[in-house]
């Protein structure tokens, strides 16, 4: 290993019609999928520029693999997540990384294009204090979990995808008295709410612009679109 440090980045296959339907109706399928693909390179082009951590790409379904080579390469391993729900892979893929060597674990998901190395290595920072490492979403989720340890209990009643994930994680990290830091709150993209607010970032930011070059494309497509 190059790195005690791991960061594991949980994507879904670029599968016409399966990835970001909370965007649609306001977009179609095929709007949805260039926009899950163009932050994903993004996220991936800026995630890779750091030498403090190694990096996986943890996804689903597990038929999805040459299309996960086509859309992002070779040059990062992919894995198959395994579990039934989103609290049983990451707490494999956390398990597996601690088997083989890692002593901080990171996982985030393929929804913040704007997320940089600097963010992860804050995280990697945070978790020499505390071993457990939030990053709340204004959803009631979070879009990054750090752990310095086996904490099974952190993804037991946990009712995924919904405004509790973040809530009911807290009062298990509380229960088993394991102390958090939470990063700052910030926003994924997942509804066409939010796909508007990081276009109107876009659009009043030249930095932003040139930090997710491709995610800027396919909103510009979006949006000249409707426009039209």
């Amino acid at each position: 290993m190059r790195s005690s440090n791991l960061l594991i980045i949980f994507m879904k296959a670029p599968l016409y019609g399966t990835v970001k339907t909370r965007m649609q109706p306001q977009l179609n399928a095929d709007q949805s999928l260039a926009l899950y693909k163009a932050m994903g390179i993004d996220l991936l082009q800026n995630l890779s520029r750091s030498t403090a951590y190694n990096l996986e790409i943890h996804f689903s379904p597990p038929h999805g693999l040459a299309e996960m080579r086509r859309w992002l390469g070779e040059e990062h391993p992919f894995i198959v997540q395994r579990g039934d729900d989103l609290g049983e892979k990451m707490l494999h893929s956390f398990r597996d990384a601690l088997y083989r060597g890692y002593r901080k674990i990171i996982i985030i998901g393929s929804d913040l294009p704007t997320l940089d190395a600097g963010d992860i290595e804050e995280a990697l920072s945070c978790l020499e204090e505390q071993p457990v490492v939030l990053g709340p979403t204004d959803d009631g989720g979070y879009y990054l979990i750090g752990l310095r340890g086996d904490f099974p209990a952190l993804f037991t009643d946990v009712e995924w995808s919904t405004t509790r994930v973040l809530e009911q994680t807290l009062h298990n990290a509380k229960q088993a008295s394991l102390p958090v830091h939470l990063l700052k709150q910030q926003s994924d993209i997942d509804t066409y709410q939010e796909v508007k607010t990081l276009w109107q970032g876009v659009c009043d930011d030249d930095a932003l612009r040139k930090k997710i070059p491709a995610t800027y494309a396919a909103l510009l497509n979006v949006f000249s679109s409707s426009r039209g």
